[in-house]
């Protein structure tokens, strides 16, 4: 029965890559295979994430997802609308209102039980579906600066754009995160792209008084928009 490493010798050098960002997904016995095989084969050996790599394909992030779970969604509010008027005069109808006023009222309940921060990380993670964000925004927004190097390491669209058009180097310089707008300069975010609203990085940083962050995107050559 062939080794661990005999069989990942079979594979491409991508296909290990794919298989080494799963992370602590991985046995700790394939991550040695894998590390020995592109050693061997003289490539980079990026370091083993704790959480998983899953990358979105490029272009703009989320707008397929976002828009395919919007027309779910008006499907079945038209297709309730239409079973509601159906039976409305039934029991079965009946019956469906009382489950959805339940439905509803221990919706309500839960969300009265959760802290503030509970809250604002709930409105937070909305927000970020709503506009398509990837997770090197996430992260960048919340300034983890490891998780923005395991995401680079593995091939992470440092200049992706969300549905608004914004990149992770603008949600880095909205939050004040200072070493990671460097980081995703350093791997080659470009300070100067526009979000469709028409800021940038810099603009950003400078309308939130984040003047350290608007210093360094100065120093990488970020201008205004208009050239300023």
């Amino acid at each position: 029965m062939p080794t661990l490493r005999e069989t990942f010798e079979r594979y491409d050098s991508a296909y290990l890559i794919e298989r080494r960002a799963l992370g602590d997904e991985l046995s700790d016995e394939a991550h040695a295979a894998i590390e020995a095989v592109l050693r061997e084969r003289g490539e980079a050996v990026p370091s083993r994430p704790v959480q998983p790599v899953r990358l979105a394909a490029g272009g703009r992030t989320g707008r397929s997802t976002s828009f395919g779970r919007i027309a779910v969604q008006c499907l079945l509010v038209f297709g309730g609308l239409v079973a509601a008027k159906m039976l409305a005069h039934s029991w079965i109808g009946l019956v469906f209102s009382v489950v959805m006023l339940v439905v509803f009222a221990v919706d309500w309940h839960r969300k009265r039980k959760l802290t503030p921060a509970e809250r604002e990380s709930s409105r937070q993670a909305k927000v970020a579906e709503r506009d398509g964000m990837s997770e090197l925004m996430r992260s960048a927004a919340d300034g983890d600066l490891v998780r923005v190097a395991d995401l680079l390491r593995f091939g992470a669209d440092v200049n992706e754009r969300n549905l608004r058009g914004a990149t992770a180097l603008m949600y880095a310089a909205r939050n004040n995160q200072l070493e990671v707008a460097r980081a995703l300069m350093d791997a080659g975010a470009s300070p100067n792209l526009q979000s469709d609203a028409k800021a940038t990085a810099l603009s950003i940083a400078v309308q939130h008084g984040h003047q350290p962050v608007a210093d360094l995107l100065r120093q990488r050559g970020a201008m205004l928009p208009g050239g300023h």
